[in-house]
């Protein structure tokens, strides 16, 4: 059945008997997955009510889908570095069993990113040419989902099976390049982007950092 969660909740009035409620792990992993692709719902259903072709609802998706996806990478990479620099913290620990869900999602909105990357095009000017995406950054952003389509379609039993261990964690290594794949398509852009680039991943490059001194 699978390992369970127990959560113990105290009734109000003293002296009341303690109450165990158990979730399998197969509840925990879609609780999980419900809260991880609530905002892709809402997008979606966001798109279809004001309209497929709106450029404006294009616009909006394509801003947070893509700092949706970096938000979630960034804390699927600094769950390890955190495990090694706290160890006695169960939540920490806990978190860390729905890496392979965080990650999948991560692809998630990396892919609805993209697909408003091409329909803002069209929508602005009517065509979508692929050469688009050789110029610099769009390439990064390209180069970096497509690393993530080779994580995401590998998260599962089977391919640990048929890599083997040592393999597949050389495979997800790969992320450490998504992240620097992420970083250049922010600077890239210029503007507001690279501050936001420099906030959001120094800390967690000098969390990664300070963990492999451990």
């Amino acid at each position: 059945m699978g390992r369970q969660l127990f959560v113990r909740a105290r009734c109000c009035r003293i002296g009341f008997p303690i109450k165990e409620f158990q979730i399998s792990r197969t509840a925990q992993k879609r609780i999980v997955e419900c809260i991880l692709y609530l905002p892709c719902i809402v997008y979606i259903a966001l798109i279809f009510i004001e309209g497929l072709f709106d450029l404006d609802n294009w616009r909006l998706v394509l801003t947070q889908t893509g700092f949706i996806a970096c938000g979630l990478l960034l804390f699927l990479l600094s769950l390890n570095p955190l495990r090694r620099i706290y160890p006695t913290i169960t939540s920490i620990a806990f978190i860390n069993r729905f890496r392979r869900q965080i990650g999948v999602a991560v692809f998630v909105y990396a892919l609805l990113h993209y697909i408003a990357v091409i329909l803002k095009k069209i929508c602005k000017t009517g065509y979508f040419w692929p050469s688009y995406l050789l110029q610099a950054v769009p390439l990064t952003g390209f180069i970096a989902f497509i690393l993530l389509f080779l994580l995401a379609i590998t998260s599962n039993d089977y391919s640990i099976r048929k890599l083997g261990g040592r393999r597949w964690k050389q495979l997800h290594r790969w992320a450490y390049v998504i992240e620097a794949l992420i970083v250049v398509h922010l600077v890239l852009q210029g503007g507001s982007n690279i501050a936001i680039a420099c906030i959001i991943f120094i800390p967690v490059v000098c969390l990664q950092l300070y963990s492999r001194r451990l």
